[in-house]
């Protein structure tokens, strides 16, 4: 994966790169100052489905097959 990112990193100019993630920055910021609420929610959420999705998966993987 960082292979991947360097790589990435490496074929953008530093000057493309600066001019796309100036302005992305300040509107995920702007925006979440707009839906700071909804967006924690969902987050939250995100987070929740996450801990149970691991907690199934390591249940699978924990219990020895029967057969």
């Amino acid at each position: 994966m960082s292979l991947i990112l360097l790589s990435f990193l490496g074929a953008v100019s530093l000057h493309s790169l600066f001019v796309v993630a100036l302005p992305i920055a300040f509107t995920a910021f702007y925006m979440y100052e707009k839906n700071e609420e909804e967006i924690d929610a969902l987050m939250t959420d995100i987070r929740s489905f996450g801990c149970k999705l691991k907690a199934v998966i390591s249940n699978k993987l924990a219990k020895p097959k029967k057969g």
